[in-house]
């Protein structure tokens, strides 16, 4: 129906001879689908140019129609998925410059805009030691050999960079151009070169660890080797706490079920508590593992306090419980408002409404949520279709309004009387002023709308 006034045009001016009959609409089958329909016509004339008749085809081009759409979600996704990588994803032409590059990568070299990068060499970022190398690759790449690779950047101080070339194929196998995926890898290389030098330094202990590392003797519960964190976090000095066994600081394990725990010859993880210098406990994540050095066994152990994480957990777990709390009481609250309200995303799906809402266009028995008021107009009553698509008419004038507004809709009943409504909407944007959702309050006025006519 609401094609119907068009098509009507558009046949009339194919008649007249103004353009060729060829446009699609919309028709709703018995079962309430729509379904897409593309039609193609041809006016025959006599020799005066009066028109005899017109022949025309009706194709069903639903399925295309759905396809496209689907089409253009995965694109999306596809965008907002490369918008939102962590790595630098760049397009590189044939000629070897880059393309585009995403936001990840515009950060990773200090730049705001794509325009700094489109048509800069690839190579002009690649350090002088391994252009030759790269530049191989390349060559490589284009001419259809994808490759994973790590290379020194330019400047004053050079990062770190791994990276691959993919190419992109056209339907008949020829590369149309490159794919890069480019991953900083300057803290990692300098990790690495850090362990690295730590592994000649050190033998057992990571000095410079975070958390706490012993080695045990199984037989004594002596700690004989640890690191600073270990006694400190504690409250001991490297003399006391070399002089404690692991009974001295255990304080929920007796010296028996140490040892047993001891004699165990497998990795185990666990939670316990230590008992700091000044008698206060600690909540403790402990890992521990069998380990022999010349001949004598030992267990080597890596704890952490987790006292405050477990702390914070208890207070999450609180939060969200009083979170759900507010949330059923918000649901409640909006329930017994007699008012209509909507709460509605920057698509205008409907996310949350309470029954006066829902029974206002009859769908009280419909379940509406994560459904426009286009798709809800084929589950309607006729007499609410337009009604539900003026309202979509209404929501995007609040959008464009960017703030508060006040609209006056009316809604047909099946018994020829209508309901007006008092309505307000408000549109919400977030940090960069993209659409985030819509609030809807409807008030029924229609007692007040007859006692003034």
């Amino acid at each position: 129906p609401d094609d119907l006034e068009r098509g009507d045009r558009e046949v009339e001016a194919a008649i007249r001879g103004d353009k060729p009959f060829d446009t699609e609409f919309r028709v709703i089958w018995p079962n309430g689908e729509v379904r897409h329909i593309k039609a193609v016509a041809k006016v025959f004339r006599d020799h005066e140019g009066v028109p005899l008749r017109m022949l025309g085809t009706n194709v069903d081009i639903t399925d295309r129609k759905r396809t496209g759409d689907a089409l253009a979600e995965s694109e999306l996704r596809y965008r907002n998925l490369v918008e939102n990588s962590p790595f630098c994803i760049h397009e590189i032409d044939l000629q070897g410059c880059l393309q585009s590059m995403n936001r990840a990568g515009l950060c990773m070299l200090n730049l705001d805009s794509e325009e700094q990068v489109r048509g800069v060499a690839y190579l002009s970022a690649v350090s002088e030691q391994d252009k030759a190398h790269i530049g191989a690759l390349l060559q490589g790449a284009l001419g259809g050999n994808a490759s994973h690779f790590e290379f020194t950047g330019t400047g004053d101080a050079p990062l770190e960079f791994k990276s691959c070339f993919i190419p992109i194929k056209d339907a008949d196998g020829k590369v149309i151009k490159l794919m890069g995926i480019t991953e900083d890898i300057t803290e990692r290389k300098r990790a690495e070169n850090a362990l690295r030098e730590r592994e000649e330094i050190f033998s057992s202990i990571v000095n410079q660890a975070a958390d706490s590392i012993v080695l045990i003797d199984s037989k004594t519960l002596k700690i004989v080797e640890f690191n600073p964190i270990a006694h400190e976090s504690l409250g001991y000095t490297r003399e006391e706490f070399a002089s404690l066994t692991v009974a001295d600081i255990q304080a929920q394990f007796s010296t028996e079920e140490i040892r047993q725990r001891m004699a165990r010859g497998d990795t185990v993880s666990f939670e316990t508590l230590h008992r700091r210098k000044d008698g206060t406990l600690r909540e403790t994540q402990v890992s521990s593992r069998p380990v022999v050095i010349r001949g004598r066994t030992y267990r080597s152990g890596i704890w952490q306090d987790i006292t405050e994480r477990k702390h914070a957990e208890q207070t999450l777990r609180e939060s969200e419980y009083r979170l759900r709390r507010s949330e059923e009481k918000l649901r409640m609250l909006i329930e017994a408002i007699p008012d209509a309200i909507q709460f509605k995303d920057a698509e205008g799906r409907w996310l949350e409404s309470n029954t006066a809402a829902r029974m206002a266009f009859g769908l009280e028995n419909e379940v509406c949520h994560g459904m426009t008021d286009s798709e809800l107009s084929g589950l309607a009553a006729p007499q609410y279709r337009e009604s539900l698509l003026q309202c979509e008419a209404t929501d995007e004038a609040a959008w464009r309004e960017g703030k508060l507004s006040r609209v006056e809709e009316t809604i047909p009943l099946p018994d020829g009387s209508k309901l007006t409504f008092d309505v307000f909407k408000k549109p919400l944007f977030d940090e960069e002023g993209k659409r985030k959702a819509l609030i809807i309050v409807g008030r029924d006025v229609s007692e007040l709308k007859q006692a003034e006519e």
